[in-house]
């Protein structure tokens, strides 16, 4: 299954009238960069939890799917880099987009080919090996792409049933 959505202006949000089966106020994408350090994985957690939220995912798949962002970003920092252009582009580009059916994240490190083995559940005392595992475990489609960029993990998950079908919000502003 290809994950790939058409790109999007980075910020971009629909307008108040509804077009197609995108949700009206929700970022159509959202994207930012880290420097390829060790706080990167929690940094791309914070950032992408409020849009999760306001995509209607309940805790529990917000949780699971940060475990997922977090386990791909931290991957990008200790194998994506540095990039052949030099220190000032050793960072990691994190973006989020939605197509009306499903939420895409996309994390791109400078390294180019890079290419991971098999996934395969990992000996219980390994001391890595786990993350794609996990991500595979946490998301309904997964792939890596190579690009000029450099490497891509891209991840996606089913949006939620549409909130007209969902309980109202407790504050509905948050989003």
């Amino acid at each position: 299954m290809d994950a790939r959505l058409p790109p999007t202006a980075a910020g971009q949000v629909n307008s108040g009238r509804k077009r197609g089966k995108k949700r009206i106020g929700v970022p159509e994408m959202v994207r930012f960069r880290l420097a390829r350090r060790s706080t990167a994985p929690r940094e791309a957690r914070r950032r992408i939890r409020p849009q999760l939220q306001c995509l209607g995912y309940v805790d529990d798949v917000v949780d699971e799917l940060l475990v997922a962002v977090g386990e791909a970003v931290t991957n990008a920092v200790l194998y994506g880099g540095p990039g052949s252009e030099g220190p000032f582009l050793d960072r990691i580009t994190v973006s989020l987009r939605t197509d009306g059916t499903s939420c895409v994240i996309d994390v791109t490190s400078p390294k180019r080919d890079w290419i991971p083995g098999p996934v395969t559940c990992p000996e219980p005392t390994a001391e890595r090996g786990r993350g794609l595992f996990i991500i595979d475990q946490l998301t309904d489609a997964w792939h890596i792409t190579q690009s000029p960029e450099g490497t891509t993990l891209s991840m996606s998950r089913r949006l939620p049933v549409p909130a007209a079908r969902r309980p109202a919000r407790s504050s509905p502003a948050d989003c």
